[in-house]
């Protein structure tokens, strides 16, 4: 977003304590944010109060964006001083289908619960950026987007993209990457770790001291995702499609944050393009029962760490090109 940003209106699934929030009305913007916790929100909203003229532009939904309707619970961890990384406190995680996807299961913590939403119910106009942070439910927020996606004008997304062990969210991840590749025309790149935590330069004792539209793009420092076409080295029959390629292969650690950029060629109609399964098969268009996750107050021990494609508990991970097909075929 840049200097013209004050005419535009970004979406954000998942506030938290307002960072975004805060940022894009600093640019002038006019924000919708969802965030369910209500700790959170009262962070946000005393940023709000200390920022004049900040809550006139903002309008906040006190609710998961979910493609199923009802009430879910979210596991939030307590504040702890003794957490070694502090800033990992505002990683609530929800109980949906697939149980509680990502959350620091080293920390207590206490349940939230929210009604769900969906977002073409709310949002029915342009936005300039649609961004989901959700710890593993962002597949279920786009889908709740087709209309928006479909219909209206969104140059921009971010999104966080989560590895699990949950086969069904897998699959759901690498159809929604293939669908933004595909029918909604983005263009996505990988904010890797490195640059997602970098401070702005500064210089003369001031970060960017220039005005945004000559301000350098940081586009192009971004890596492609997929990093080039699944095929391209191919010596053999290829079956790998971009979607699973991205998701398996470049994508190598826990979670990631993904940007996109519409492409020029789409153009908003009437139609709406329609998502993809949240499953792996959708012979019977059932969904599958929901994972049991027990007390979420409790604190568990890690069940393992994601290195590469798959889940090890200590071990190495590397991406496996027999999954390719497997998720490559069977997700579509």
């Amino acid at each position: 977003m840049r200097s013209d940003a004050r005419v535009a209106s970004p979406c954000q699934v998942g506030g938290n304590y307002g960072w975004y929030t805060l940022y894009s009305l600093a640019l002038g913007c006019s924000v919708v944010v969802f965030e369910p916790v209500p700790r959170y929100l009262e962070v946000m909203q005393l940023g709000l109060a200390l920022n004049p003229g900040f809550a006139s532009r903002v309008t906040i939904f006190s609710n998961v964006v979910y493609d199923e309707p009802g009430e879910y619970s979210l596991r939030v961890p307590n504040v702890n001083r003794h957490l070694a990384r502090p800033l990992s406190l505002g990683m609530t995680g929800m109980d949906g289908r697939a149980g509680v996807l990502k959350t620091i299961w080293l920390a207590k913590a206490t349940v939230a619960k929210a009604k769900a939403v969906r977002l073409d119910d709310i949002v029915q106009r342009d936005v300039c950026l649609l961004k989901a942070d959700v710890e593993g439910y962002e597949p279920q927020v786009f889908q709740t987007a087709a209309a928006l996606l479909s219909r209206y004008s969104v140059p921009a997304i971010q999104f966080e993209l989560t590895h699990t062990s949950n086969e069904d969210q897998t699959c759901a991840s690498i159809n929604m990457i293939e669908h933004l590749l595909g029918p909604l025309a983005f263009e996505l790149r990988q904010i890797m770790p490195a640059s997602l935590h970098n401070p702005l330069p500064d210089v003369s004792g001031r970060p960017y001291p220039r005005p945004w539209k000559t301000a350098p793009s940081a586009w192009n420092t971004l890596v492609p995702f997929p990093s080039k076409p699944p095929c391209a080295s191919a010596t053999k029959p290829c079956e790998w499609q971009s979607g699973s390629w991205a998701y398996l292969v470049d994508f190598k650690g826990y979670s990631t944050n993904l940007f996109g950029l519409r492409r020029a060629s789409f153009r908003p109609g009437v139609a709406v393009k329609p998502w993809p399964p949240l499953q792996c098969s959708n012979v019977t268009g059932k969904r599958p029962e929901k994972v049991d996750s027990g007390d979420l107050t409790r604190k568990r021990p890690e069940s393992g760490s994601w290195q590469g494609a798959h889940m090890t508990k200590g071990g190495r991970g590397r991406a496996k090109g027999g999954r390719g097909k497997r998720y490559g075929r069977g997700a579509a």
